[in-house]
């Protein structure tokens, strides 16, 4: 079952049921529309999943299309595309139709696909079990054709986020002793990596401009939140650099907290701890 919430009255706004015995394994929202990925209950292979199109002012089915697709691979919308990847490669889709209209070129592997903005970037993927991994590769939007895209570690990608002008923050750890990672930021347009963050913790978000996550002070005395300058980042100075929350409730590593970063203008994130479930609004570093 889809279901959309009135954010403004706090109450259901519509309910879609997907088609029996499917699940939704994959969800983005671009425009007036909502697309959901979805598989069969029982499990199954890539190559029975199906991607629906529905109107998201009241749930109503615009068009459903099946496909080859990885569950796990991602979901891209924006413009009038909707992008999806099987592993391999990456499809672009009209968005009015569900027609494919792009894949990428022979060679270019996508395990993962991230996005934000009008950036597309495909990495390794966090559920791999080898020890090498697929380079970081941005791809044009209209042509799926690789572009010029600034090194990586080599490390195992976990997850990333990207900002609408073009950084690319990656959480990447060691593949043999995972734990011991970094958060690494990387300029899409002029390619080339920033900054590195070492921490354990994959909480993670972007707001006004800054990057927001854990920092890896974990157990008593907790964590705290630190915001920083996306392009300068911990070692920024100025207007530009870290700022330190004071230690949020349940934030040491034993919560496994999360991080939410409310849209829009909010100025503050929750804090969402998982082993006692509490959520606490912070202040935004």
């Amino acid at each position: 079952m889809l279901r959309a919430a009135n954010l403004r009255r706090g109450v259901q706004a519509w309910s879609r049921q997907l088609p029996a015995g499917r699940v939704a394994v994959g969800l983005v929202a671009a425009g007036r529309t909502v697309y959901a990925l979805d598989a069969p209950s029982d499990g199954g292979d890539d190559t029975d999943l199906a991607l629906g199109a529905y109107r998201a002012s009241d749930g109503s089915p615009v068009w459903r299309e099946e496909l080859h697709a990885d569950p796990d691979g991602g979901l891209a919308a924006f413009g009038s595309r909707i992008y999806t990847t099987d592993g391999t490669k990456v499809t672009a889709r009209d968005a009015r139709t569900g027609a494919p209209t792009a894949t990428t070129p022979p060679g270019t592997e996508c395990p993962r696909l991230l996005s934000g903005g009008r950036y597309l970037v495909c990495t390794g993927s966090p559920a791999s079990a080898s020890d090498t991994f697929p380079p970081l590769r941005r791809l044009a939007p209209a042509t799926l054709r690789p572009l010029a895209t600034a090194e990586d570690t080599g490390m195992k990608p976990e997850s990333g986020l990207v900002s609408p002008k073009g950084v690319l923050v990656l959480y990447e750890d060691s593949a043999e002793d995972p734990g011991a990672g970094a958060w690494n930021a990387y300029d899409l347009e002029r390619p080339r990596r920033l900054w590195s963050y070492p921490t354990s913790s994959q909480g993670a978000g972007l707001a006004h401009g800054r990057f927001v996550t854990f920092t890896d002070a974990y157990g008593p005395p907790k964590s705290r939140l630190i915001s920083m300058d996306l392009r300068a980042g911990p070692e920024g100075t100025g207007a530009a650099a870290p700022r330190l929350s004071p230690p949020p409730q349940q934030a040491w590593d034993g919560e496994r907290p999360a991080l939410i970063v409310p849209g829009g203008d909010a100025g503050h994130v929750v804090v969402a701890a998982r082993i006692h479930p509490a959520l606490h609004s912070v202040p935004l570093p």
